[in-house]
């Protein structure tokens, strides 16, 4: 009886196990439920041992479709996990914020900025995860933030990186730029 209330404890243990999310070999669904539900709170330490940045997990070429499955999501959220340089892991209404605050972040807007980051062989797409116009209609004069993209862009920009999903995946995808042909690019903080 003994033995078998050990393997009955032991077996509900390790099922357990595979409800954590680890974001060494995340899955996708578990870190956009996590990431939606605002419970998504896996950072590095800092260098001094204490909590440093909020991590984004490596994702790799083959989650591409799925994460490209869940870009039509245009839910708020308030923090998303980008790199140390852009400062923008913390809630862009804090005093550390440095990227444009004219809205949150976008989940969609956010996992097109990871595929991008995929597709640059990274963790994380190029400066801060936000779609701005580019070019003469990027800002109106010097001291102007650079235009954010409406929602209604952002699903037109999914569809650029769909198609080029789609068009790419079977050839050297990571050096066509899916971006390329639209009004659209990446707020890399210095426009």
């Amino acid at each position: 009886m003994k033995r078998f209330l050990f393997c009955l404890s032991a077996f509900v243990v390790l099922l357990s196990c595979f409800d954590e999310f680890d974001p060494k070999y995340p899955g996708v669904k578990e870190f956009v439920e996590k990431i939606k539900a605002g419970e998504y709170d896996y950072y590095e330490k800092d260098g001094w041992g204490g909590q440093g940045e909020l991590i984004l997990p490596r994702f790799y070429e083959e989650q591409i479709p799925e994460l490209l499955k869940y870009t039509a999501d245009m839910t708020r959220l308030d923090m998303f996990p980008t790199h140390t340089l852009s400062y923008s892991s913390v809630s862009p209404f804090s005093s550390a914020w440095s990227a444009p605050i004219e809205r949150r972040y976008i989940l969609g807007e956010c996992l097109l900025w990871v595929v991008e980051g995929i597709r640059n062989g990274g963790s994380y797409g190029v400066g801060y995860p936000f779609l701005v116009k580019k070019g003469e209609e990027a800002q109106k004069d010097e001291e102007s933030s650079p235009i954010l993209l409406s929602e209604e862009e952002i699903l037109d920009a999914r569809e650029r990186y769909i198609a080029w999903w789609q068009d790419n995946r079977d050839r050297d995808w990571r050096v066509v730029n899916p971006l390329d042909g639209s009004p659209y690019d990446w707020y890399a903080g210095w426009y």
